[in-house]
């Protein structure tokens, strides 16, 4: 669950807890509660930006790279594989994609709690767009 440090909101809740509780914690100012945010989240919502900014560079680049087949390719390219190999290679993947996902999703649905469920979900509409 990534959130946004600005999106954080640390109050005061029933009982001197702080709210939320997965990303605040409370301390003692004087007489008085307050709440402030844990330790190392503010970090962590600094390294998913920064792994998303890496990420979505990446992706551009990879959809810009031309290939080896255009003109003017130039030395640095995304070739194609050719043949029979990979025509092998690409139904191993599918079916490999298929058995396994298909497996670990019926395990996922048999088993307590939604957390599996969802990850599996977001497989099968990954595996869909691709």
């Amino acid at each position: 669950n990534f959130v946004e440090k600005s999106d954080i909101d640390c109050r005061v809740g029933r009982f001197f807890t702080c709210e939320p509780r997965k990303y605040c914690h409370r301390f003692r100012k004087g007489f008085k509660w307050s709440c402030k945010l844990r330790p190392g989240i503010g970090r962590w919502v600094g390294l998913q930006h920064s792994f998303t900014a890496h990420v979505g560079a990446m992706g551009v680049a990879l959809l810009t790279q031309p290939h080896c087949s255009d003109p003017n390719a130039g030395p640095y390219c995304i070739a194609k594989p050719k043949g029979f190999i990979s025509i092998i290679c690409d139904i191993l993947v599918y079916i490999l994609s298929i058995v396994y996902g298909g497996y670990r999703s019926i395990v996922a649905i048999e088993s307590p709690g939604g957390d599996d469920d969802i990850q599996w979900l977001t497989f099968w509409i990954i595996l869909s767009l691709v």
